[in-house]
């Protein structure tokens, strides 16, 4: 019965309860579009790093993080390929070799890091060769060893399709080495910092002018088929080859990984806040139901009705004119987070900056479906928050002067 009352209650005046509501609604509305744009940003961060720059983790020799000597490569590598390629849960891997040297031309020179791959094992594995802007992923035969260089290093050292690069880096002994090198493709993978740093050439090309044997490896990366299973996988190779470093690409990308455990509680906090403001409003709105109904109270606190039941009503009251709110709201952003993450919001005209510092211009918003159910809970605590006063105020009404008042 009482739940009955205090549904009814809530649309004796329709006009306030409804402005009450679409304040509540727009204010859930906002927050969880919020709250999906910057998850899906830091998702499409993660997402893009590991499906072109990490993949879910990488296998290296143990001291090679620390000074990327060339000498350091992966021991009995054979093995370790073997064993990864056998497993069930591998869907793909690929060999690299690295160094750091330097992209030289008629016009301009820069520090590059140089990627040696093999082309058909980096195909499958990454989708580097997606975003070929022109030109070709090291098909066809040249006489001089090919390259791909990003559109941004295309720019700066003013070059294209066939023009040539000459590579100079260190060996395994410290001497200085050059290689030419021709442009036969150009990528962009929306990432400024990466593509700016990073060149690709066939591993076969890059080992003789760093001193490296036939085999030689300094780095394996892997993909699994379930990105799940990650934490428990990279534990047991760890423990299964102790003279190797794996690290996935939370350690790979730190800062990224940081973004990632940050949007949770960032997302909790936002939302936080939209309700501590609402709560404003909503005390208002009871407060003034209170001084508009004080004849009723003490009608119905005259006929027996006792000071818990009144704060109930009170309580229910809000909790409903709340939850009507919440739940529109929810509704709205479904909508408009199912259209957007569809379409994309792309920002590239107003944030281009956006690529050199690492991040996708086109933002496609996302949100958990527990995120949903985490705002019925607070929005429901807020009601209840917002309910104390109004409702202290109706049990302190004394029930014969309030009869008395119309």
């Amino acid at each position: 019965m009482l739940l009955k009352i205090a549904w009814r209650n809530v649309w004796r005046n329709k006009s306030r309860s409804a402005v009450v509501i679409l304040a509540i609604a727009i204010g859930i509305t906002g927050a969880i579009f919020f709250a999906a744009f910057m998850t899906g940003m830091v998702t499409e961060q993660i997402s893009r790093s590991i499906r072109i720059e990490t993949s879910h983790f990488q296998v290296c020799e143990k001291d090679f993080p620390q000074n990327e000597d060339l000498g350091l490569v992966i021991p009995q590598v054979e093995n370790l390929v073997s064993s990864l390629s056998n497993d069930s849960r591998v869907k793909n891997i690929t060999t690299r070799v690295v160094s750091n040297g330097m992209a030289s031309t008629a016009n301009k020179a820069m520090g590059v890091r140089i990627v040696g791959v093999d082309p058909e094992m980096e195909k499958t594995t990454t989708e580097l060769w997606t975003k070929l802007d022109t030109g070709s992923y090291f098909e066809g035969n040249s006489k001089t060893a090919p390259i791909l260089i990003s559109r941004k290093q295309a720019e700066e050292l003013k070059v294209r399709l066939k023009s040539k690069i000459v590579l100079n880096m260190p060996d395994i002994d410290g001497n200085v080495s050059y290689g030419l090198f021709r442009v036969v493709g150009i990528f962009h993978t929306g990432n400024g910092i990466y593509d700016g740093s990073h060149v690709f050439v066939k591993k076969e090309d890059l080992m003789p002018l760093i001193g490296l044997l036939d085999g030689a490896t300094h780095e394996v990366a892997v993909m699994l088929k379930d990105e799940k299973e990650l934490s428990n996988y990279v534990t047991d190779l760890q423990q299964k080859f102790p003279e190797t470093k794996v690290r996935d690409w939370g350690e790979l990308q730190p800062t990224i990984k940081m973004y990632s455990g940050f949007i949770d509680q960032f997302n909790f906090i936002l939302l936080a806040i939209i309700l501590i403001a609402l709560i404003f409003g909503i005390i208002n709105t009871m407060l003034m139901v209170i001084m508009e109904r004080t004849h009723e109270i003490g009608m119905l606190r005259a006929v027996g009705m006792s000071k818990l039941r009144v704060a109930s009503m009170i309580v229910l009251e809000t909790v409903f004119l709340s939850l009507v709110g919440g739940i529109i709201g929810c509704i709205m952003s479904i909508g408009i987070i199912g259209w957007l993450g569809k379409r994309g919001i792309d920002l590239t005209e107003y944030m281009s900056g956006m690529e050199d510092l690492g991040w996708s211009p086109i933002i496609y918003p996302e949100v958990e479906t527990s995120f949903y159910f985490q705002i019925t809970i607070m929005v429901t605590i807020t009601a209840i928050v917002a309910a104390y006063f109004p409702a202290k105020r109706a049990i302190k009404l004394n029930p014969a002067t309030a009869i008395r008042e119309m």
